[in-house]
């Protein structure tokens, strides 16, 4: 109770004797308690106390017990509550920068507003507009993030692919994972429903078997929307046509083996229990035998 509090000694006179006696007197800011102490004034009582000019006072101390939830910061500067007065209060990847003017948490707009956060510095402008991320698909951004590895398009954050080594029809977490540099990483379907995101070559770079049939559609890493060289995604999946041309086996002789939907076990050439897909004319088969055949109704029959 000693907090706020000033000793005045006076001298007493009184009839016949000199006496000194003690008075408590309040700082500003400070009002007595009532039992010989005193407490922190409310914000808008001036200290009232002994000695007090008029003012406020301490307005961190007047805030502060009262902040909490939303707003658990105090503002020592206007002596209210606030949800912030520097960054580091905003640990929201979404609401990573502090506005000041206002305490509050708002989105990032620049890498600045994210150097706190540690595991998310770069502020995205793109995808997620305003969110602290580990990566962005931008070049510089990525491989300064990632290193050799690709950024997750969606996720943004780092991926275990290097990037330039999917092949044309192999599934794609973001554009630069693609070995073709005319390829981009599609959006593909399969029967009406989504199947992941493919490299496919940009028909204007040229298209060759079995990728004759147009796809026009925006890139996971936001590369405008194009035409594309692909497949029937009706009756074919870009899954079977890499089997094809990985030549994976399907030793038991079922289709299951081959894992991918529209797969097929059958021969290739005279290689018998081989992963291939059905087909209706070469055009719809990789060029070279024995692959590009369609005598049986698969490919390499």
């Amino acid at each position: 109770r000693g907090i706020g509090l000033a000793w005045v000694v006076l001298l007493g006179m009184g009839a016949g004797c000199d006496a000194l006696t003690e008075q408590r007197v309040c700082i500003a800011g400070y009002e007595p308690d009532g039992n010989g102490g005193c407490v922190a004034s409310a914000p808008d009582a001036g200290g009232d106390g002994g000695g007090s000019d008029g003012g406020v006072g301490d307005a961190s101390v007047a805030c502060e017990p009262s902040c909490g939830g939303a707003t658990p910061i105090c503002d020592g500067e206007v002596g209210e509550c606030v949800e912030c007065t520097s960054a580091e209060h905003c640990t929201d990847r979404a609401r990573s920068r502090c506005d000041e003017g206002i305490g509050a948490c708002e989105a990032c707009g620049s890498d600045g507003d994210c150097a706190h956060l540690g595991a998310t510095p770069h502020c995205d402008l793109g995808g997620a507009a305003g969110v602290c991320v580990e990566c962005t698909t931008e070049g510089a951004t990525e491989s300064t993030a990632c290193g050799p590895k690709s950024c997750d398009a969606e996720l943004r954050t780092c991926t275990d692919t290097t990037r330039g080594t999917v092949p044309s029809c192999g599934p794609c977490r973001a554009d630069s994972e693609c070995q073709d540099p005319e390829a981009r990483c599609v959006p593909m379907t399969y029967q009406d429903k989504a199947y992941g995101a493919y490299c496919l070559r940009k028909v204007s770079a040229g298209c060759a078997e079995p990728f004759g049939v147009v796809i026009n559609g925006v890139s996971v890493s936001g590369d405008p929307k194009t035409d594309y060289c692909g497949i029937d995604q009706a009756a074919l999946t870009c899954d079977a046509v890499r089997r094809l041309l990985d030549n994976q086996g399907c030793p038991s002789g079922k289709a299951s083996d081959c894992k991918a939907e529209a797969a097929v076990c059958a021969m290739v050439g005279v290689f018998a229990n081989r992963c291939t897909y059905a087909c209706s004319g070469v055009a719809q088969c990789p060029k070279g035998e024995p692959l590009s055949t369609c005598n049986a109704g698969t490919c390499g029959s």
